[in-house]
This record gives C-alpha cells, structure tokens and sequence, in this order.
C-alpha cells in the first residue's frame, strides 16, 4: 500500500453491512489461558484452527485479542475499535484489513493504522508467531 501524509486516510471503497453476522461465529478462548514464559508469548489455540480469511479471539488479562490469518501469515490486534470502544471481532476482515462493523472504518491488521474515516487513530497490533503448530501471543510486544 503507498505511504500516505500523515492525517490521510486511505480512499477505500466501503462495504454495506451484512444483514446477518458472517457464517463463522469467531472461537472464543477462555479465560484461563496458561501462564506467559519469558520470551515464549502466551499460547492462545491451534494455528490450524483458523481458516484463511478468518479470525478468533482470545482474553488475556481481561483484555480481548484478535488473531487474523491472512493466507500462511497470522496478525494479532487488540479487539477495539479505536473510534468508538467497539468490538472489532464483531466486523469482517478482507485481505490483511479488518472492519468496524459499527461506522465502517477498516484498519491495517500489520500496522493497525485507519484505512477510511471515520477512525483516524490506529488499533493496538501485537506480536504472535506459529511454534511447534501453536499460536503464541505477545501481549506486550507491538507488531
């Protein structure tokens, strides 16, 4: 994607709504995650899990968690959409771009920066990589 002047959101076609939520529900993780290892991330599921083109979520710590699969690369975000506190697991994702279901911002999953108004203030993103065939998330490490 061109680099754009800071303050500029990308031109992006929006999407109408569905009427019906996606057909996957995304998997919820449960709370009680295993503890984090220095250096290993916290292990929130099967990599295998996701399908391309799908996400699930995971809570840690009482904050809730995005992990997208975008063709073999996997992205984690916080599930907040920056504009209004709202869900973002409620959305869809097309490409590596995920959308507020609420007002129709997209975000950047690899940089969380807006793509189209009205979010102008980027998303958390988050480190997570596949070992041994698990996901394992970063919570305290950007992407």
């Amino acid at each position: 994607m061109a680099e754009r002047p800071p303050g500029r959101l990308a031109e992006r076609p929006s999407e109408e709504l569905p009427e019906q939520l996606p057909e996957q529900i995304p998997e919820q993780i449960p709370d009680s995650l295993p503890e984090q290892s220095p250096g290993q991330g916290i292990d929130v599921g099967a990599a295998a899990s996701i399908a391309p083109g799908k996400f699930l979520t995971a809570k840690v710590d009482g904050l809730s968690y995005i992990i997208a699969r975008v063709e073999d690369r996997y992205y984690a975000v916080e599930d907040k959409c920056s504009h209004e506190d709202y869900p973002l697991s409620y959305g869809c994702i097309k490409g590596p771009y995920i959308k507020c279901s609420l007002h129709g911002s997209w975000f950047s999953l690899e940089t969380g920066a807006p793509q189209e108004a009205p979010a102008d203030e980027p998303i958390a993103t988050f480190r997570v990589e596949v070992r041994d065939g698990r996901l394992l998330l970063d919570p305290a490490g950007a992407g």
